[in-house]
């Protein structure tokens, strides 16, 4: 997948199932595999809270819910299309995963920088 990158808009109109294909964020023309996490889970709280906004996060047949974090991880790391969300210390120190390519949101790359100068 071509795809380094997405807007913050772009996330939440994934997650909200308005857009459904990697070509519209400049990928492959293939659908999106969303994954999501059941509600009530640390990392959809924040996903909800930071990344929705109050908008609803809408299941559609792209978008596949994991009970588990690690679920979610695995998920990804064997689908050519995937696409999910965690907080950043999970991926990257309790279960680093390099076939995994985290993406930048709004042109900021998540590392321990970013979150310490909290961009």
């Amino acid at each position: 997948n071509p795809v380094t990158g997405l807007t913050h808009a772009q996330a939440r109109d994934i997650y909200s199932g308005k857009i459904t294909n990697w070509k519209t964020v400049g990928g492959k023309d293939e659908p999106i595999l969303a994954y999501i996490r059941e509600r009530n889970s640390g990392s959809q709280e924040l996903m909800e809270a930071l990344v929705m906004r109050g908008e609803a996060i809408t299941i559609t047949l792209g978008n596949m819910m994991a009970s588990t974090m690690i679920g979610v991880m695995n998920r990804i790391a064997e689908t050519k299309n995937g696409l999910g969300y965690t907080v950043y210390y999970y991926q990257s120190v309790m279960v680093p995963d390099r076939k995994i390519r985290l993406l930048a949101v709004d042109g900021v790359l998540p590392s321990s920088a970013s979150i310490a100068d909290g961009t």
